[in-house]
């Protein structure tokens, strides 16, 4: 299993639209292994790597993914970063890396 990072919006949706709950699994109807953005969900190997990829982002969240279903993305610009056709979402982090503690109102 491999620890990644996803970058969302304030409603925990990503730029695309895909909703990453925290304690969900996320799926994609549109996998392809191939390495081209596009067909799966996508992710960074860091908390800025994701957000490079969505400027707008307001929230990050630590993923774990299957490392036999992961596939590196090397084609195209800007950070690394890799595609999954299942994501589970552990917790909200913060801009490093570090759980954001949820306080109950």
């Amino acid at each position: 299993v491999a620890t990644l990072f996803k970058a969302v919006r304030d409603d925990y949706r990503s730029a695309h639209g895909a909703e990453y709950q925290p304690g969900t699994t996320v799926t994609c109807d549109d996998w392809q292994d191939t390495d081209a953005c596009g067909n799966g969900l996508h992710l960074g190997p860091s908390v800025s790597a994701a957000l490079d990829h969505d400027r707008a982002a307001t929230r990050f969240l630590e993923c774990r993914v299957a490392t036999a279903q992961l596939r590196p993305i090397t084609s195209g610009l800007g950070a690394p970063k890799c595609k999954a056709p299942a994501v589970e979402v552990v917790r909200e982090v913060d801009r490093y890396g570090k759980p954001v503690e949820v306080t109950e109102s």
